[in-house]
């Protein structure tokens, strides 16, 4: 809309005027949330997203209508992390190789030794 004529300027301002005034601002307001949350999640995703305003218009007899609107915000969400594991034989899932045998390890008591040595004096 590069050269926008005078009439094309005031059906936008209508609109705009509508959202902020349609069901007391809640939609402008849904709108505006929407785009936030969006906006962050594409940010923090690196992934695309989108908002959709749905207008609904419904003649309810003479000049008289009925306007309804849905917000729906498509919020990328983010990559959950894989886990590898391994299938053991009875098809459990194991974090230790059920093809490796386990080490002998044993717990260490970590409490210092009252005494102390002393070497080369």
């Amino acid at each position: 809309m590069a050269h926008e004529t005078e009439e094309e300027v005031d059906s936008i301002r209508q609109f705009t005027e509508f959202l902020v005034q349609h069901r007391g601002g809640r939609t402008h307001a849904d709108l505006t949330q929407g785009m936030n949350e969006l906006l962050e999640a594409v940010q923090a995703t690196g992934k695309a997203g989108s908002i959709t305003l749905t207008v609904k218009v419904k003649p309810e007899g003479g000049r008289l209508i009925k306007v309804s609107d849905e917000v729906n915000v498509k919020i990328p969400k983010a990559d959950r992390d894989p886990a590898l594991f391994y299938v053991t034989d009875d098809n459990e899932l194991s974090r230790d190789n059920p093809d490796q045998p386990k080490l002998p390890l044993k717990m260490v008591n970590d409490t210092p030794s009252s005494k102390a040595k002393e070497v080369g004096a």
